[in-house]
């Protein structure tokens, strides 16, 4: 019984003690060390049991079904499999990094399609300032704007990025919506869309 009780006791501790998210309840914004501490703790809670899937995928046993688990979780497992290619068997490797690649696309499908709605709020949002924000309000639509053209594009360089974000918000709102609907319309980002919706319909 004293053995028994030596061993959960730590385990008892450590249930009683408030969760990652819990403590961020009492935590304030200046507390930036606690903060990424705490997300610290939640990434590594949520990675625990994609790393435990990762092995199973490796084993000629759990493979197969481990493997349409990690299919399932898409982006949630990317990190995870991304950090188990450099030591894995050639086969393992292979058919991790086409799915790392491949969950992360859908996943920027499916945010792209979650997110089109968005370009026709007009609502003004507080300005909030830094490299790509001005400092003043703006709408809904145009930080919308701001961050999904360089969403679709990641091909443009950042200097020329800001730049011409910087343009775009000097433009009234008359030029901005014209700006809006264009790049709304491009094929790049109706791809996105389509196809994020498409997942949403399997």
């Amino acid at each position: 019984m004293k053995r028994r009780s030596l061993v959960l006791a730590p385990l008892m501790a450590a249930a009683q003690q408030p969760s990652a998210v819990e403590r961020i309840r009492g935590l304030k914004p200046e507390e930036g060390r606690k903060l990424t501490q705490a997300a610290a703790e939640i990434e590594k809670q949520a990675r625990s049991q994609v790393e435990e899937l990762v092995k199973l995928a490796q084993s000629a046993e759990t493979r197969e079904q481990a493997r349409m688990v990690l299919s399932e979780l898409g982006e949630l497992a990317a990190g995870s499999l991304l950090k188990s290619i450099a030591s894995a068997p050639v086969e393992y490797r292979k058919w991790a990094l086409t799915e790392a690649l491949e969950g992360e696309l859908r996943f920027r499908a499916r945010v792209a399609a979650a997110l089109d709605p968005l370009f026709d709020a007009r609502d003004q949002a507080p300005g909030r300032r830094g490299r790509e924000r001005s400092g003043a309000a703006s709408r809904i639509c145009d930080e919308l704007y701001v961050a999904a053209v360089r969403f679709a594009d990641q091909a443009t360089e950042l200097d020329e990025h800001f730049a011409r974000m910087e343009r775009f918000r000097q433009l009234p709102e008359g030029l901005k919506d014209v700006e809006i609907r264009r790049f709304r319309q491009s094929k790049a980002w109706r791809r996105l869309v389509e196809e994020g919706r498409t997942q949403e319909k399997a």
